[in-house]
């Protein structure tokens, strides 16, 4: 009966859908040539979202979608439902000691004062005492939403110098506040970007990029230094590129006793390094390591030992380097074979380190000469997120995760090395009944790729079940299982979920990273692809009855997918997509050092051969009805800008052939990571899994 009330449900706003009018769309040519291919461009116009004629699109745009979303959300009563699953999650967990002789312990996080609210920065003494707020987001003035996503407090002075964004955006600015009487300083840096905040004294180190505009390309960042209470226009220039050909990075020891700056060319990569040690009363960085072909990163720092990581073969391992005899490291991590590293922390006299095995995590406790001394494992299932160590207090903190259980703050016992549960995270649903499976099949060519499934109870082979399925899969990123109450809404009512670990992502280690990098792009496309037909094969699932969403690059793989194999999926969501690939890097971070090795360099003849082979974009066949889409971007996404949703919506809107809906939701103020307060975050989950779980359900 549930399931025929579905239908019902579900039957009338789809077929309303299927009469859409789209807003005109008028196709523009222009012609790019490459390596004397001349290859059409109908949409270029739509690039320019700062003109009269884009804003009015995108305008026409959200209100044809958004009648329908919330239709569909409306009379499938969702917003209940998925409000009771959704839960109000601090940010990072840290702690201060800022007076050396006092015994408070003060803890820091980003927290939400409403329902309606961006974050906050927050306070409290002691574990047991109730956040209270520093710096209310609402207090900073804006003609849009502020949001804090990131806070430093120094080590001794009692202040804390907390970064925020406007609408999502990924141009940010820095602040100070003093806890004592929370007295807010009135000196703004414009500017920045990354969260790449180091304390020094009474000031702090920070990069500081050309300021461009939404679209124009993002330029190489300079090292500054701010002195509290002082004008910004006053900061000391630290350190910048003399090339164009040159990437900085910058690392601090949280006791402030030393600084590196890293300098990578990224023609020949080459690395150098500079150093800075804190018994020096200037700012003026040395030569550490010059001209080495290592590339040293997640700095950490202990007395007279550098920590970092680097690849040793195919093996991310740590390393300790003299301070006074840099080109005599050693290796001080343990070795598993079946595990793969993640990250690691410096305590007081040993290392601690988290790996990623079949099992589930792991930490590893190792001495300054790489014995293991101690190790547990986390539950299976379950993910290690927000590892936090404070050097004052000698606590180390880190959360528990998975897809259908929202983080739970852990601390670990650095003697017994037990673990105990600091705050328990409540949700509107019984999670005991939610059961996983890991498992692997078989790819086209052979590779056998690891999917994980998640359902309620028991999952039935009769090809019945709607299934949602994800992936991100590149820049070798290990991707965590995070709690995400769409997916539980879309189990709760009868589906199941997977997630797919292809080729690009660095779940099994280097290697399966650069299998699906560069030229090897379409091996982590059809790996996805593999991953439906396997589904079907095993006859959880059946084609038209998979939903399948991803973000980033993973909305690359997600669309990539939809094109190139339009009859398994019933319904599709990409989200802030890379889908022109040819004009990727015309914009924004698209020519970074990183996009240009995770994708290649289209003014290479190889480069782009392979680019245009699989550019979403560009692949669209006016002869195929391709399924059901609902297209979402931020208005103010800076790292992949809307114009590629913008593009692939109207070139699928005018598809002759195209009968099923596709849906463009540009919202209004957000960035690359979607909503930013709980209200509008709701009512994003609604729109898109309503959508999602209405198609794959008609």
């Amino acid at each position: 009966m549930r399931h025929s009330l579905l239908f019902l449900i579900f039957l009338l706003p789809q077929f309303v859908i299927s009469q859409i009018e789209y807003p005109e769309s008028p196709k523009q040519p222009v012609i790019n040539t490459y390596h004397n291919l001349e290859v059409i461009d109908d949409y270029q116009w739509l690039e320019s979202q700062e003109t009269d004629e884009v804003k009015d699109w995108i305008k026409a745009q959200n209100k044809l979608s958004l009648r329908f979303l919330r239709k569909i959300s409306r009379q499938a009563e969702i917003e209940p439902q998925m409000n009771k699953l959704m839960f109000k999650r601090t940010g990072g967990y840290s702690g201060q000691n800022f007076d050396e002789s006092s015994k408070d312990r003060i803890y820091f996080s980003t927290c939400y004062t409403s329902t309606g609210s961006t974050r906050s920065l927050c306070y409290k003494y002691g574990l047991d005492d109730d956040y209270d707020v520093l710096v209310k987001s609402s207090s900073i003035p804006s003609k849009g939403d502020i949001d804090i996503s990131y806070y430093k407090p120094s080590r001794t002075n009692g202040h804390v110098a907390f970064q925020y964004n406007r609408n999502g955006s990924d141009w940010k600015e820095i602040r100070i506040v003093k806890v004592k009487k929370r007295r807010s300083y009135s000196e703004i840096i414009k500017h920045t970007k990354s969260s790449n905040l180091h304390w020094l004294r009474n000031g702090f180190f920070y990069e500081k990029f050309p300021f461009d505009s939404l679209r124009a390309k993002t330029q190489k960042p300079a090292i500054m230094y701010h002195k509290i209470d002082s004008n910004p226009s006053d900061d000391v220039l630290i350190f910048k590129s003399r090339r164009e050909s040159d990437y900085i990075s910058m690392y601090g020891a949280p006791d402030e006793s030393f600084f590196i700056i890293k300098k990578e060319n990224i023609e020949t990569h080459i690395f150098s390094y500079f150093y800075l040690d804190a018994i020096d009363n200037d700012l003026n960085f040395k030569p550490f390591l010059m001209n080495i072909k290592y590339d040293l990163e997640g700095f950490n720092f202990k007395g007279n030992q550098i920590y970092a990581t680097t690849y040793l073969g195919d093996k991310k391992q740590v390393i300790s380097i003299p301070k006074n005899e840099p080109t005599k490291f050693k290796v001080i991590s343990a070795v598993y074979d079946d595990a793969i590293f993640l990250e690691f922390r410096v305590l007081e006299d040993n290392i601690l380190s988290l790996y990623l095995t079949k099992e589930g995590n792991l930490f590893s406790l190792v001495d300054r000469d790489g014995r293991v001394i101690k190790e547990t494992k986390t539950p299976n299932g379950l993910s290690v997120d927000g590892m936090s160590y404070n050097t004052t207090f000698k606590e180390f903190f880190f959360y528990l995760q998975s897809f259908t259980i929202p983080s739970v703050l852990y601390k670990l016992d650095l003697d017994t090395f037990n673990y105990d549960l600091v705050n328990q995270t409540k949700v509107g649903f019984d999670p005991k009944g939610y059961k996983f499976m890991k498992k692997t099949f078989t790819s086209k060519d052979g590779a056998e790729v690891p999917i994980t499934i998640v359902y309620k109870d028991s999952l039935s082979q009769n090809s019945v079940t709607p299934f949602l399925m994800s992936t991100y899969g590149g820049y070798g990123s290990v991707s965590s299982s995070s709690y995400d109450p769409g997916i539980v809404y879309f189990i709760e009512n009868g589906g199941a979920f997977a997630y797919v670990d292809i080729r690009g992502s660095g779940t099994l280690g280097k290697q399966w990273w650069e299998k699906g990098k560069g030229l090897n792009k379409q091996n982590g496309i059809q790996d996805f692809i593999s991953a439906a037909e396997f589904l079907i094969q095993q006859k959880y699932t059946a084609a038209k009855k998979i939903a399948i969403r991803g973000s980033s690059h993973g909305g690359l793989i997600i669309a990539a997918s939809a094109v190139k194999r339009p009859d398994l999926f019933g319904a599709v969501e990409v989200n802030v997509g890379a889908l022109d690939m040819l004009r990727l890097s015309n914009f924004t971070v698209g020519a970074s050092l990183t996009n240009i090795l995770e994708f290649g360099d289209v003014e290479n003849q190889q480069d782009f051969d392979n680019l245009y082979s699989y550019s979403p974009y560009h692949n669209i066949d006016n002869n195929v009805n391709y399924p059901s889409m609902l297209i979402t971007t931020g208005l103010y996404d800076n790292r992949v800008p809307p114009l590629h949703s913008f593009k692939f919506a109207a070139r699928l809107q005018n598809n002759p052939s195209q009968e099923h809906p596709i849906l463009l939701w540009t919202q209004k103020r957000t960035g690359h990571f979607g909503a930013i307060n709980m209200y509008d975050k709701l009512e994003e989950n609604c729109y898109i899994y309503g959508f999602l779980f209405g198609e794959v359900n008609k």
